[in-house]
């Protein structure tokens, strides 16, 4: 457990505010943070509960952004776990129990296959558990993050990024649940000061360079330094740039477009939608993002 950090989450709200929904309000903050980090429209999660002797379930949610928040905290179902289940995320999962009862099970299982890519827990401790109808916590209510600091994508300011976007979604829940999910803002002040300081200073054009001619600056310079951290894998600068020049040559050979051409582009947020997008740019295209409808 070393290499695993820990982290406070401030609920934005009063527990009674919610009374016995505080559970599933948190659930679906948590379900719409993972489709937020990895464009999953239908977000789950394995749900652990040790004071129910230890049960296992699944958290759903199937995103709409024509819905409102307080709709999404409405539709998160649990299913129980009788079978292998293969569309769940297995690099988190939701923890109702103490912080030290996490630990002792993080450190008992991660061994296992199963549980080899855990890389989060969000630990719920004493909150209303409304399935059950427990009206009174058996301690103050509290959240902790509990992390992996060995991932690329967490650590530091990325787990710390993650716990303000979830304060974000719960604090809008509370003050706007009538928000509809396609219009709340939900970018966390911190992740926006991030943005900002990766964007300067701001050069001033005409830029002198291409993007596929200052990534191969970068290649050249940290081959072998992280340059993608997605939920279906991850590459190096030199497994990137091998991907999409042969990516390039694919869309060279092909003939139905040539140099200065405009290529429409349509990919869920993955590690192959980056690959895809740096191939169009090397093979001299350009790129127009556009969604299905």
């Amino acid at each position: 457990m070393s290499s695993w950090g820990q982290l406070p989450v401030t609920l934005p709200f009063h527990e009674d505010r919610y009374r016995e929904s505080t559970q599933r309000v948190i659930h679906a903050a948590w379900l719409l943070l993972l489709s937020t980090y990895t464009a999953d429209f239908q977000p789950s999660c394995y749900f652990y509960e040790h004071d129910n002797n230890g049960s296992q379930s699944l958290l759903c949610l199937s995103t709409d952004k024509a819905l409102t928040l307080a709709d999404h905290v409405n539709s998160v179902w649990t299913e129980t776990v009788n079978t292998e289940e293969h569309h769940v995320n297995r690099n988190t999962m939701v923890w109702h129990g103490s912080v030290r009862q996490a630990h002792s099970w993080i450190t008992q299982n991660l061994a296992e296959s199963q549980d080899a890519c855990l890389d989060s827990v969000l630990v719920v401790d004493g909150i209303h558990n409304a399935d059950r109808a427990i009206c009174e916590p058996r301690a103050p209510a509290s959240l902790h993050f509990l992390f992996n600091q060995s991932q690329w994508g967490l650590q530091g300011q990325d787990a710390t990024g993650r716990i303000h976007t979830l304060q974000t979604i719960l604090s809008l829940m509370a003050t706007s649940p009538t928000s509809v999910l396609g219009a709340a803002w939900i970018l966390s002040e911190f992740d926006k000061r991030r943005i900002l300081g990766w964007n300067q200073p701001v050069p001033d054009p005409p830029l002198q360079m291409t993007i596929p001619s200052g990534f191969a600056a970068g290649v050249e310079a940290s081959p072998d330094a992280p340059a993608i951290y997605a939920w279906d894998g991850e590459m190096t600068y030199k497994e990137l740039d091998t991907a999409s020049s042969n990516g390039a040559l694919l869309l060279e050979s092909a003939g139905r477009s040539g140099p200065n051409d405009i290529v429409m582009f349509n990919m869920r947020k993955s590690k192959w939608a980056l690959v895809a997008a740096l191939a169009i740019l090397k093979s001299g295209k350009a790129i127009v993002p556009v969604r299905l409808n």
